[in-house]
């Protein structure tokens, strides 16, 4: 079996997963359920705890199969995604200064002068 085909596998299982997770969510929004839980947020530490970890896992659980789905339908396309070593060859950088101007005004005085010391008399 072929790389593409094993991912265009992989795709379809993921999303009857996704379509069943969606069909939770939406048969407990029907029956209820979900506002039971809401409704008790408060009433006790477990009811509330509950209810945080349930969105929690939902949260997570829509996120990793969206995730891998899209991974595998990169696969799918053939699209082979390289990492980037982004600081590989760069050297840590000099700490820039600014540059001290009376230095530099003082040399370009001292160079002018010994300029002048240098021409002949006029």
């Amino acid at each position: 079996m072929g790389k593409r085909t094993k991912a265009a596998i992989l795709a379809a299982i993921l999303a009857a997963l996704m379509g069943l997770l969606t069909w939770h969510t939406i048969w407990w929004h029907a029956n209820g359920t979900h506002e039971e839980l809401y409704n008790a947020i408060g009433d006790s530490a477990w009811s509330t705890a509950k209810a945080v970890l349930y969105n929690l896992g939902l949260m997570a659980a829509a996120g990793l199969l969206l995730g891998l789905f899209s991974e595998q339908i990169t696969n799918m396309l053939g699209y082979e995604v390289k990492k980037i070593d982004h600081f590989a060859d760069e050297e840590e950088p000099e700490p820039a200064t600014t540059p001290d101007l009376t230095t530099r005004r003082e040399a370009a005085l001292a160079a002018e002068a010994a300029e002048r010391l240098r021409e002949p008399a006029q």
